[in-house]
C-alpha cells in the first residue's frame, strides 16, 4: 500500500498477516492499553516480550505498529494478574521514592535553618562596631 501526499495516510510497510486487506480492527499499544486498563509501557514489553509470537500487527510508517485487538485481548486476559502485580510494584515503589525525597528534603530544610541558627548567633555575640568619632 503506498500513499498519496495529498491524502497523508500512512504507507503500509509490512502487513504478514494480510490485517490491513481484510479490515481487522487494529490499534496502537497505547489505545490497546486503555482498553484494556494497563499502562502502555507494560503492555508494550509484553507485545515486544512473550506475545511476540501470538499477536498479528501491521508496521505503518509514519505512526508505528498497530496491533489486532482480538489478538491482543484474548492474548493478555490469562496475565492480567502479572500485569496488576506489577502495576501495584510499581506504586509502591514510586510511594518509596516520593517518602525518601520528602524526607531529604525535610533534612536539607533543616540542616539549612541550623547553619542560619548558628550564623544569627555568632553574629550577635560579636560587639556592635562602631566607627570611632574624632
Amino acid at each position: 500500500m503506498t500513499t498519496s501526499v495529498l491524502t497523508g495516510e500512512p504507507q503500509v510497510l509490512a502487513d504478514p498477516h494480510g490485517l490491513v486487506a481484510t479490515g481487522e480492527p487494529l490499534a496502537t499499544c497505547p489505545e490497546l492499553a486503555r482498553m484494556i486498563g494497563c499502562s502502555a509501557r507494560a503492555l508494550h514489553s509484553l507485545l515486544r516480550g512473550p506475545l511476540k509470537e501470538t499477536v498479528r500487527h501491521v508496521r505503518y510508517r509514519p505512526g508505528g505498529t498497530r496491533y489486532h485487538v482480538r489478538d491482543v485481548t484474548t492474548s493478555v486476559e490469562p496475565l492480567k494478574q502479572e500485569i496488576e502485580e506489577r502495576r501495584r510494584r510499581a506504586e509502591e515503589l514510586e510511594a518509596t521514592d516520593r517518602a525518601a525525597k520528602k524526607a531529604r528534603l525535610a533534612a536539607a530544610e533543616a540542616a539549612q535553618a541550623a547553619r542560619k541558627a548558628k550564623q544569627d548567633r555568632r553574629s550577635s555575640r560579636r560587639p556592635s562596631q562602631k566607627p570611632a568619632s574624632k
